[in-house]
């Protein structure tokens, strides 16, 4: 039971706003626009739902992010970071799928 409890309140510590592992503010971030929208609408939710993902992320998880949103390929990124390419690549993925469950995206 105190395991529970234990695990409950580190749960509720890393969650999105409160995560205190984050270091690095939400502004310094620039998402790029979603390709192919061009309504002013769409790329403002765009922005938003990039912005929302990447505050949910670890920060190994939004090195990864970014480290693909500029083309480095997965044993560059595994390189830099450690560990195997097929490692990096999994995490990421799982990483991705799990913010995108909490955000109730497709």
């Amino acid at each position: 039971m105190a395991h529970n409890k234990l695990a409950m309140r580190a749960r509720h510590a890393y969650r999105q706003r409160r995560d205190v592992r984050r270091n690095v503010r939400l502004s310094d971030i620039r998402p790029e626009p979603i390709a192919g929208s061009t309504q002013p609408i769409r790329q403002v939710l765009g922005r938003d739902l990039v912005s929302r993902a990447f505050g949910l992320m670890d920060p190994q998880v939004r090195k990864m992010a970014v480290c693909r949103t500029r083309g480095m390929e997965w044993s560059e990124i595994a390189t830099q970071i450690g560990g195997t390419a097929d490692a990096r690549r999994k995490q990421f993925q799982r990483a991705v799928d799990q913010i995108a469950q909490t955000l109730q995206v497709e």
